[in-house]
């Protein structure tokens, strides 16, 4: 459709969920090499896109890849309302030895960068960045942070990987069609560590994330708090 309609440019919204391998990455660029198998669905499917769309740069339409990282800020119906709805129980699973580290991305500056890409020379066409606040962060920090702003205080539950990757398989087996409360990729994702190097959006693009996540996740808990009627 955008090369029937001539589009100046196509900026595809990809995931860096397409790097999952199951095991701890740090730093990862654009260019690493993908996993023999994706994680689920939803990361093959992101993958098969951005084939779709290097195909259509290969015929000379306008193209700029973005892989943002976890968006986090008010209206989020992804991450944080599951993060929350765990919370509400008092209680927050750890599946690693050692705490994890992640990327997270305030929208706002996903939004920042989209513009740039949009905005930005012939030099980034066809290529791939990934996005983040570029400061990753602990899990168990993050999760506590988020709890504060709520008025929550969660106690830390250690639970083996091994054993939470045995309950998810388990769980996915038998959900008909639902999603499980529990997933293999959700117990990668809190798990395991994965940060993103963003050096070649910031070289590139002129990418400079401006709100941090403390400030994100601030956000997010009054606007949720609100709509409870918290004030």
């Amino acid at each position: 459709a955008c090369e029937i309609a001539h589009v100046k440019r196509l900026i595809h919204v990809s995931s860096p969920s397409i790097y999952f391998n199951g095991m701890s990455q740090l730093q990862i660029s654009e260019t690493a090499d993908m996993p023999k198998k994706f994680a689920n669905h939803y990361a093959l499917t992101k993958y098969q896109a951005e084939k779709l769309v290097d195909q259509a740069h290969e015929r000379g339409l306008s193209v700029v890849t973005m892989r943002p990282r976890a968006l986090i800020g008010p209206y989020d119906q992804t991450i944080m309302p599951r993060v929350l709805r765990v919370l509400k129980r008092g209680w927050f699973p750890v599946f690693s030895e050692d705490d994890c580290w992640v990327d997270l991305t305030c929208v706002e500056n996903v939004v920042d960068a989209l513009i740039l890409a949009m905005n930005a020379g012939s030099q980034v066409d066809g290529k791939k960045f990934n996005i983040t606040n570029g400061e990753p962060v602990k899990i168990s920090e993050m999760v506590r942070q988020l709890a504060r702003y709520l008025g929550i205080n969660p106690k830390m539950i250690r639970i083996p990987y091994g054993f939470a990757d045995y309950v998810a398989r388990i769980l996915e087996r038998f959900s008909f069609g639902r999603e499980p409360i529990l997933t293999r990729y959700s117990v990668g994702l809190l798990g395991r560590s994965q940060t993103l190097d963003i050096s070649a959006a910031r070289r590139d693009l002129h990418y400079v994330p401006k709100k941090s996540i403390n400030q994100g996740l601030q956000d997010y808990a009054n606007w949720w708090l609100g709509s409870q009627g918290v004030s």
